[in-house]
């Protein structure tokens, strides 16, 4: 089972206001890599540094996202990837891409929110928080690695409970959107 979780923090409500990105890989159904990346938005303005902590000044010397983008690239490689609320990181991803003028390459994505509610229909919530707790996984929530770590483990360990060898396969079993972004 290889895939890669993604989870965006942006800075404010501009889908283009990616201030941090984590990244969990998976391989064979196992962690093999954590990255956090504070990203340099194209402006100053802060909304949400309440949420995540992260302010204008932590990152107005990082570099901006076209130029992680190859090392987020390299890390996503061929594998599908995984978000919680899979809408809004996608969207995040693909306008920020836009913005740069980087062609989205052919990335496809599964939520794994909704597949929270297909496997564990008995929770009142599915947000990340939630499922984590059901989970009893540890959660700095709005940091973006960690986010992505656990949702790397909610897909696993939804994978795990249907016996899903595969984060697509999960997705066909229980009627998920498996869309590409391009």
């Amino acid at each position: 089972m290889d895939f890669v979780a993604v989870d965006f923090e942006t800075a404010n409500y501009k889908r283009t206001s990616a201030c941090a990105v984590g990244l969990t890989a998976v391989e064979n159904g196992v962690i093999v890599e954590r990255r956090h990346f504070l990203i340099r938005p194209p402006e100053n303005h802060f909304v949400f540094t309440y949420l995540h902590g992260i302010s204008w000044n932590e990152v107005r010397h990082e570099p901006a996202f076209n130029e992680i983008w190859p090392q987020v690239c390299a890390i996503i490689g061929n594998r599908p990837i995984t978000a919680h609320n899979a809408p809004f990181d996608t969207a995040v991803l693909r306008d920020t891409l836009g913005y740069y003028g980087i062609t989205c390459p052919k990335i496809s994505c599964v939520c794994t929110c909704q597949l929270s509610r297909r496997i564990w229909p008995e929770l009142r919530s599915h947000s990340l928080d939630a499922v984590a707790g059901h989970l009893h996984l540890a959660l700095k929530h709005h940091n973006a690695v960690s986010d992505s770590e656990v949702c790397a483990q909610i897909a696993l360990a939804g994978c795990r409970k249907k016996g899903f060898r595969s984060i697509v396969e999960a997705a066909v079993a229980c009627r998920l959107r498996y869309d590409y972004l391009l």
